[in-house]
């Protein structure tokens, strides 16, 4: 399984939200405001609109007890780009950029899953060649930011 990266994206394994949030999930989600969220197995990814709003996310998270970055390389929260992937280095995770086919014309779409096994100097490690992708509840292709590749500075 894999979730939908779109604009700036912070991806928290669920793994640390189970150990580091009394109430797990569900507290995590009390904690956002509308912004969109998807989730598989393994992973939870909120799509951001600008790289403030990130940061004061992140932060939030911290002050929860989740760890963002020690010795430069991401524990329990990566912050992921839609064009460039995860902006700080990452074990824990793949990125690749994927055809959508459920549009017309088909476009293509950003995606990271769990990552399994060694993989730096390895390339992509792909566990399947047919993913299922979460997305967040309404998400469309038409009019959205992985259609538009639109970047909106501060």
């Amino acid at each position: 399984m894999a979730v939908l990266i779109e604009g700036l994206s912070v991806v928290v394994r669920n793994n640390a939200l189970d150990e580091k949030f009394p109430g797990a999930s569900r507290r995590f989600q009390d904690g956002l405001r509308d912004d969109p969220i998807c989730f598989d197995e393994n992973l939870t990814c909120i799509h951001l609109a600008s790289p403030d709003e990130v940061g004061a996310f992140v932060r939030w998270c911290e002050s929860a007890g989740l760890v963002f970055l020690a010795n430069g390389v991401c524990v329990d929260i990566v912050v992921v780009d839609q064009r460039a992937g995860p902006t700080t280095a990452c074990e824990w995770i793949q990125f690749s950029r994927v055809p959508f086919y459920d549009s017309q014309p088909p476009g293509r779409i950003a995606i990271c899953w769990m990552a399994t096994g060694a993989q730096w100097g390895s390339g992509t490690v792909v566990p399947s060649l047919k993913f299922n992708i979460s997305m967040p509840v309404g998400w469309r292709f038409k009019g959205s930011l992985s259609e538009s590749h639109v970047f909106v500075p501060n």
